[in-house]
């Protein structure tokens, strides 16, 4: 009977101390109530501090604290027997990679999830993806992003914005009306768009259209400042062709007129000086039409030259036959 007696004594203050703990923690009191290693106090809740901070106005909060400067609190679950587990934790050490660590301790994916749908995934080759559970990877041992659209025509798509979105960019695919067929790279502003290696720009593409290739500034369709290495290059011509030096009225100078044109200016005529060239730089269609005339009018002079040889030779065998008799 004493022993009966000692126990029911014994439950009920046990009964009561619970019952204070549960009035504690549910308490509004500014003053910091405690219950072993758990403060709470404004309706937070502090796991290694005696002065939980609230995450935002309103906003009953769990409070992890580390016991080292460079390690906060950390959350882990695990099942019965520890074969499966995840973890939130933050330790900017040897310990952890640098930064918020959210892990799963076996081989398992993590999910993000809105509701019941699935909206992000981490799979644990590392691949990530967005609008599937099954990301597939780019290549061998290439950890990839996959994002998965909603159509048949349409691939997932990245974009980025400032915070106002007066300033973004996007890459996406949408084979249908709504873009142009294949890969669509843009900014959603007036603005170029760089591709860069290391800390140098390689190319530029302008907003106005203008591709440069070694400078940031085309002022043409193509700018290229560097070297050109190509085995076939095919030209349309927006110039007129030089056929017309065989026509019969053609002005075709004289090569005494040429010879006066060449001591005075030190260039053929119609030809751009060097200092000129230098200076304004060589339209090349231009100056392969221009070369090409030039062939065809010392082609001309050439077989003026051809008859008047011959005319010539014919001259010195009269000449030279009318020795003979």
């Amino acid at each position: 009977m004493r022993i009966k007696l000692l126990l029911v004594t014994a439950s009920l203050l046990m009964s009561m101390q619970n019952k204070t703990v549960a009035q504690n923690i549910s308490t509004q009191s500014t003053t910091p109530a405690y219950s072993g290693d758990i403060y709470h106090m404004s309706g937070n809740v502090g796991l290694g501090t005696i002065s939980p901070i609230a995450f935002g106005t309103d906003a009953p909060t769990l409070d992890l604290r580390g016991a080292r400067t460079t390690r906060t609190g950390a959350i882990q679950a695990f099942s019965s027997d520890q074969s499966i587990g995840w973890s939130i934790g933050r330790a900017d050490d040897s310990s952890l990679p640098d930064g918020l660590v959210i892990s799963t301790i076996d081989i398992a994916p993590i999910n993000f999830m809105t509701g019941s749908n699935n909206r992000f995934t981490i799979s644990s080759s590392g691949n990530i993806g967005i609008g599937t559970i099954l990301p597939t990877s780019f290549g061998t041992d290439a950890p990839t992003l996959d994002l998965r659209g909603s159509r048949t025509t349409r691939t997932g798509a990245i974009q980025a914005f400032s915070s106002d979105q007066s300033i973004g960019w996007s890459i996406g695919r949408a084979d249908d009306s709504s873009l142009p067929d294949g890969l669509v790279i843009s900014t959603t502003d007036v603005a170029p768009i760089n591709f860069r290696t290391g800390a140098g720009t390689r190319m530029t593409i302008r907003e106005t259209g203008m591709i440069g290739i070694g400078t940031t500034s085309p002022s043409h369709k193509l700018d290229v400042n560097g070297t050109i290495h190509a085995r076939e290059v095919l030209v349309d011509l927006n110039v007129e062709g030089p056929d017309y030096v065989f026509e019969e009225d053609y002005p075709l100078s004289s090569l005494s007129e040429v010879e006066s044109y060449i001591k005075a200016n030190k260039h053929l005529p119609e030809v751009p000086s060097a200092s000129q060239m230098k200076e304004e730089g060589v339209n090349v269609i231009e100056m392969q039409m221009l070369l090409l005339k030039k062939v065809e009018e010392l082609t001309l002079h050439i077989i003026e030259l051809k008859k008047e040889n011959q005319q010539q030779s014919e001259i010195i065998n009269q000449l030279q036959k009318s020795d003979d008799q």
